[in-house]
């Protein structure tokens, strides 16, 4: 694959829609890249490189990233520090390739094999910060045993795993973001892959990887609604959460725009970021799985809360009053809003909570006219 500097260096003060690649320094063996030419832009004064060096160069044009710039150690060893839109040379800060968010609490074993899959990664000019949400075990003694410069451990008052995400997001620099649930894996070339992923598809903002489902220790197969895919996505994440925290990675400029995680939600934090992103942008699928996602222990966050759709329809009505919405989306999120507290309307009239059930049936008709068509609360 060709560098998108060589192009550059025939006209370095114009960079168009390509990316910048500057080689800062030789390989991890000593070598140097082939092929290396330099040149040396006129007016920022600022020398670029162009190389040959297969697989070592993945180059980003997304105009949106917050810092415009990018950078990587490539599978040769090479350091790559990527600057995108025209000619902003002044922002160029060198920076890692990603920045893995992994938010944990009273999860000591599990931790640390997720910290160690994130550090196994072929892709490593990267970030972790591994934010530590209160742990009261033995969870703080077992992460500062690991001795990584890659690693930053940060310790919080209990506060959610939603503020732990954003609480790491704001402490780290890279223009892409990954996260990583604390019981979930990486395969070691999950990183490599989906940054390659990315750098073919720039239109993107958002992908995600196939994965690996473990429930108590067995692999089984996902329900077909519970399979990865890509695409427009909102009608999916409407029913349930379509995407997964840990198969993602998505530009820091793309979570800023729409907010971060809401920290209010104890749980399905995930889901309303998703509607938030999928109503606006398309998600990218790499149909390789590189993510090991594990689930069915007693202490997994969906188990905690009694009705999870309480906090689905919490985000529905979010999203339906953020005027975000296109005259086809909001007519499917009616739909599924109208089907959600219908579900939880019912158990709510079981358990002789009338007033829940009655709250539930004015939140829908507040979102839609009921004398323009049939709804499943004129039974």
């Amino acid at each position: 694959m060709r560098c998108a500097t060589e192009r550059l260096s025939e006209n370095p003060s114009d960079c168009g829609t390509l990316a910048a690649a500057l080689v800062l320094g030789k390989s991890l063996n000593g070598g140097k890249a082939k092929g290396q030419q330099a040149c040396r832009s006129p007016k920022k004064n600022l020398c670029l490189a162009s190389h040959h060096a297969s697989k070592s160069a993945y180059g980003f044009s997304d105009r949106r990233l917050i810092h415009g710039v990018c950078s990587f150690r490539g599978p040769r060893g090479f350091r790559c520090l990527f600057l995108t839109g025209h000619s902003r040379f002044s922002h160029a800060l060198a920076m890692p390739a990603f920045a893995c968010i992994l938010a944990t609490y009273n999860r000591p074993a599990w931790t640390v094999e997720a910290v160690e899959s994130v550090l196994a990664q072929t892709l490593g000019d990267f970030e972790c910060i591994v934010v530590d949400d209160g742990s009261t075990d033995e969870t703080p003694d077992r992460l500062a045993a690991l001795n990584d410069p890659r690693l930053r451990i940060v310790p919080q008052p209990h506060r959610g795993v939603a503020a732990a995400r954003n609480h790491g997001v704001a402490l780290s620099s890279s223009a892409w973001l990954a996260f990583l649930d604390s019981d979930d894996r990486w395969l070691p070339r999950k990183m490599e892959g989906q940054m390659a992923y990315m750098a073919a598809n720039r239109s993107l903002r958002i992908s995600q990887t196939d994965e690996i489902w473990i429930r108590r220790g067995v692999r089984v197969n996902p329900m077909r609604k519970h399979r990865k895919s890509g695409g427009e996505l909102f009608v999916r994440s409407l029913e349930l959460c379509v995407i997964s925290p840990s198969a993602v990675v998505l530009a820091r400029s793309l979570f800023d725009e729409v907010g971060g995680f809401d920290e209010t939600f104890p749980v399905c934090e995930d889901y309303d970021l998703w509607l938030r992103i999928t109503c606006r942008e398309p998600v990218g699928f790499l149909p390789e799985p590189l993510v090991v996602k594990r689930g069915g222990h007693d202490d997994q966050l969906s188990r905690s809360a009694p009705v999870m759709d309480r906090y689905r329809i919490r985000a529905i009505d979010r999203i339906l009053r953020s005027g975000q919405l296109n005259e086809a989306q909001r007519a499917v999120a009616i739909a599924e809003l109208e089907r959600k507290c219908r579900i939880v309307a019912q158990g709510s009239l079981k358990r002789g909570n009338r007033e829940e059930a009655e709250q539930l049936l004015a939140l829908v008709r507040e979102h839609q006219r009921l004398d323009s068509g049939f709804s499943i609360f004129d039974c």
